[in-house]
């Protein structure tokens, strides 16, 4: 079965990432061992600098508006605890 470099090169992160399944990463093998310009795709996303997943990429401006939403949360439940501690008191 002929498969087009597009078809390929779609699946070279499956690939490189080691999640392809065995007979999509033997079809990519064969392909690439012909296929000098799948071969030139494949050696620059080995290349490429992995992505960084840290909360650091998270703008500043959305972080602090996450927190203060959350200190508004801490707030309301803070008082309805308060409220039902007072009543537990009271009824005692």
């Amino acid at each position: 079965m002929k498969v087009t470099c597009k078809v390929i090169q779609d699946l070279l992160p499956l690939y490189h990432d080691g999640v392809a399944s065995p007979d999509t990463a033997a079809l990519v093998e064969e392909h690439l061992k012909d296929c000098e310009a799948c071969q030139e795709v494949y050696h620059k996303l080995q290349e490429a600098p992995a992505p960084s997943l840290t909360l650091d990429t998270i703008p500043k401006k959305r972080e602090t508006k996450f927190l203060e939403g959350l200190n508004q949360v801490k707030r309301v439940l803070r008082k309805k605890w308060v409220k039902i501690a007072a009543l537990a008191v009271a009824a005692t």
